[in-house]
């Protein structure tokens, strides 16, 4: 039985600004770094931040894609760009793999990162083989040359917030274990609460304790299999350019760790959208990488990663992302199927949202 999540996103966009909101002497500043004026600015769209972002059409033909803050963005939206503009500055071993760092322009709480434009014919979407070979082999490469960062790399603690951490004892399975309001919210994802419930007391169990060995996957017995990692790994976060070179979006999230957390946090999103089944992400990235994830570790991530999303997914919408919880429940949705397979849960019921239709 395939259980795909086929309830479709909102149809509301995030809370963006448009062009003529960013201000004048902001502008003469972009143009200035650019060397040339801007024919034409359009809002770009799909992802789920409501960051400003723009396309770019130079007066000499040249195109630059733009993001950054603006009055009404988030706290952890100007964490987050104040993080990715200082991994640009910081980590020219990005090159290959992110867009060309062409500079930066700020007036008052407006901050824009200017980049490289990739035409935007090359989209992730549909996944392909094809596309997700060509990403873990760029990504394997990356591994290697990042791995002597890794080792000296020292986050600033107001962008800790950011990170994915394995060591939060408050957060994802070890939080409902000991809440009733986190698991009634779990709950209310299901088609079935009653049997959600039943599912739940068998499973939680075995999940806090896959969860609380999460931070054993900070120390692997190899050292290939850690390096600087993305964390963000999406279809929105990746284009392709002409030839096929894939290119990777939004690094906020850069962090030490292991490459199996990429992968792990990476595959359901495939197999959400269409792509192959998560254990085969999984496995195409270890061929790419000349590794191979222990059982284990795969089962620590997969289980961190669902809890990620099982305190997240039921919760409202934030303030202008109003797509944010349904592509974690999409995810979580895959977690829990593949949990299933990889970790040997029960079968959970489905949740709302989730087909049932013979494959």
């Amino acid at each position: 039985m395939s259980r795909r999540f086929t309830e479709p996103p909102p149809a509301i966009r995030e809370s963006k600004p448009g062009w003529r909101e960013v201000p004048a002497s902001l502008v003469a500043e972009i143009e200035r770094i650019a060397k040339a004026p801007i024919a034409n600015a359009e809002i770009a769209w799909g992802g789920y931040s409501p960051s400003a972002s723009f396309h770019l059409t130079l007066g000499d033909g040249r195109r630059l894609f733009v993001k950054g803050t603006h009055p009404g963005q988030t706290r952890e939206g100007r964490l987050s760009l104040a993080q990715e503009i200082e991994n640009y500055r910081a980590l020219p071993i990005l090159g290959g793999l992110a867009p060309d760092f062409i500079g930066t322009a700020e007036e008052g709480d407006w901050s824009m990162l200017l980049l490289e434009a990739i035409p935007e014919t090359g989209k992730a979407l549909p996944w392909s083989r094809a596309k997700l070979a060509r990403l873990a082999a760029a990504l394997a490469a990356f591994y290697d040359r990042a791995r002597p960062e890794a080792a000296r790399w020292s986050r600033p603690d107001s962008y800790r917030s950011l990170a994915v951490d394995l060591t939060d004892p408050d957060s994802g399975w070890l939080l409902l274990a000991r809440s009733p309001e986190e698991q009634a919210g779990l709950l209310s994802l299901f088609q079935d609460r009653a049997a959600a419930r039943a599912w739940l007391e068998r499973a939680l169990p075995p999940l806090v304790e896959l969860q609380a060995a999460a931070p054993a996957l900070l120390h692997p017995k190899e050292d290939r299999a850690v390096s600087l990692i993305h964390l963000d790994l999406r279809s929105d976060n990746l284009l392709f350019r002409p030839d096929g070179a894939p290119v990777l979006l939004d690094w906020s999230y850069l962090t030490p760790g292991p490459v199996a957390l990429d992968a792990v946090f990476f595959a359901p999103s495939v197999e959400g959208e269409g792509g192959p089944p998560a254990g085969e992400t999984v496995a195409l990235f270890e061929r790419a990488m000349n590794l191979r994830f222990p059982l284990r570790d795969q089962q620590v991530a997969l289980a961190f990663a669902a809890g990620y999303f099982a305190d997240k997914a039921w919760l409202p919408p934030p303030p202008g992302l109003p797509r944010l919880r349904w592509v974690q429940r999409m995810q979580l949705a895959v977690c829990l199927r593949w949990a299933e397979e990889l970790i040997g849960l029960p079968q959970p019921p489905p949740m709302i949202g989730q087909g049932t239709a013979a494959t």
